[in-house]
């Protein structure tokens, strides 16, 4: 018997189902998503469970500690999990009771707790309510809408970013607080220093720092509570993180306008705009997400397209360079779900549930088991969507995916675990930069990974 026939024998059967697609899909409600911070990554799995990764400086991994982490870390044992947003040093989460709840960095009141502490390391809950619908981590704020469809805002109110009416900037507002009256709001976005929502109506609306035109009126004036932005009643979703925006419409087309220095809004130019600008022709955007200063979507094909900053690898085309002024398909492959961008980092989600990222690593925002950075889209550790836990730890799947990062193999994990062929996986053939790996050096490494304590 080969070794690793061996080592597949120490694990749960469920797990050996769960790498070959087999399992039980009732395991959780929650939709698998992947979500990108300034230099830290949070993903929620189909289960329910949350896993972090990266810069943990501020408590934003949750995890307890203040120590980064290159390969994702289970926060805590909940599997109850419905949401997820990551803010520049902190971390929101939605469980499917309705409750709100938070860690990460609160210098500036942005946890929503009642205090400004400098950090919350493990997970605290907002209040007491339980109808929250959804949530969006900012720099220093948070925006986050109610069942009732109420918006809500907490944390640093400089530039009028919470839109509750502040008179003048640097209130700290550490509990949530109502915008407005209207019961009519369906989407919210956060970002440096502005916010942007979406009403029932299709109406879009914006509020914070406007010195670059990101909100869009055609000023230059900043707002202390909503703006509508236009006439138009067909907007679906928006994002901006950064200085910038883009937003969606109903038709698939794409509009950009704010910063553009570095090309992030894909219009070929490097001018701000103080309007919504359309970006191309195309009406089949499906999903969009704005980075500090780059922005990626996909198409409803599955194809993902990048454009901004790229002097980290961002973008994901494999080069460095100074920016990338229109969209531009990234790879080959057709068969992208969801995507986030970070501040110099970019993470995306494939039908299957792994995790890529592209970008800075510097500490270790990938998740892929190094601090080195990826120049395209590459595999994480990925908890991905289907997956089994063992102990409450890294699937098999995942577990063998780090062992080929940590000793250098290439070939495709999936392909022999589907087939039945482990065979370059042997103790005899195991190829490894130094050439002395062994069978034990690898038992040893898929211990760390998985957090198996039974002897072997």
């Amino acid at each position: 018997m080969r070794n690793w026939q061996r080592l597949f024998g120490l694990l749960p059967p469920a797990v050996m189902l769960a790498t070959l697609g087999m399992a039980d899909v009732s395991l959780g409600a929650a939709i698998p998503q992947v979500k990108a911070g300034e230099n830290h990554t949070v993903m929620l799995r189909a289960n329910g469970a949350i896993w972090t990764c990266g810069d943990n400086f501020l408590g934003q991994l949750g995890d307890g500690t203040t120590t980064a982490r290159d390969v994702p870390t289970r926060l805590g044992t909940a599997t109850d999990w419905v949401d997820i947003s990551a803010g520049l040093y902190h971390t929101m989460a939605l469980k499917a009771d309705g409750s709100l709840w938070a860690w990460g960095d609160n210098t500036y009141g942005q946890l929503g707790i009642g205090t400004a502490d400098l950090v919350q390391l493990t997970p605290v809950q907002v209040g007491t309510d339980k109808n929250w619908k959804s949530v969006s981590a900012g720099d220093y704020h948070t925006v986050a809408m109610k069942t009732d469809g109420t918006l809500w805002a907490w944390g640093d109110s400089a530039d009028g970013t919470l839109g509750t009416g502040e008179t003048y900037s640097g209130i700290i507002v550490p509990t949530p607080t109502q915008i407005g009256a209207e019961t009519n709001w369906v989407a919210a976005a956060t970002g440096n220093d502005h916010t942007m929502a979406v009403k029932a109506d299709g109406t879009l609306w914006g509020w914070g720092s406007n010195q670059v035109g990101q909100l869009g009126d055609e000023t230059n004036l900043e707002g202390r509570a909503p703006i509508k932005i236009g006439a138009d009643t067909d907007w679906a979703a928006v994002t901006n993180r950064g200085s910038q925006t883009v937003a969606r419409k109903k038709n698939g087309t794409l509009f950009t306008w704010g910063l553009n220095a570095d090309g992030q809004l894909g219009d070929g130019t490097s001018i701000n705009k103080d309007l919504p600008t359309k970006v191309n022709d195309d009406a089949n955007w499906t999903a969009i997400s704005s980075g500090k200063n780059h922005s990626v979507a996909l198409k409803d094909d599955g194809t993902l397209l990048a454009w901004g900053d790229n002097e980290d690898g961002q973008c994901g085309d494999g080069k460095v360079e100074l920016k990338i002024a229109t969209p531009k398909p990234i790879g080959t492959t057709k068969d992208f779900v969801a995507l986030d961008a970070g501040e110099l980092h970019t993470v995306v989600m494939k039908k299957n549930g792994t995790i890529w990222a592209m970008g800075d690593n510097t500490l270790g925002q990938l998740c892929n088991g190094t601090n080195a950075a990826s120049l395209t889209p590459s595999p994480g550790i990925s908890p991905n969507s289907g997956d089994m836990d063992v102990n409450g730890d890294v699937a098999l799947a995942d577990a063998l995916r780090a062992l080929r990062v940590t000793v250098g193999l290439s070939t495709p994990v999936a392909t022999e675990v589907i087939a039945g062929d482990v065979g370059p996986l042997t103790a005899d053939n195991v190829p490894a930069p130094d050439g002395a790996v062994t069978i034990n050096d690898a038992v040893v490494i898929l211990r760390k990974v998985v957090g198996l304590v039974t002897s072997f």
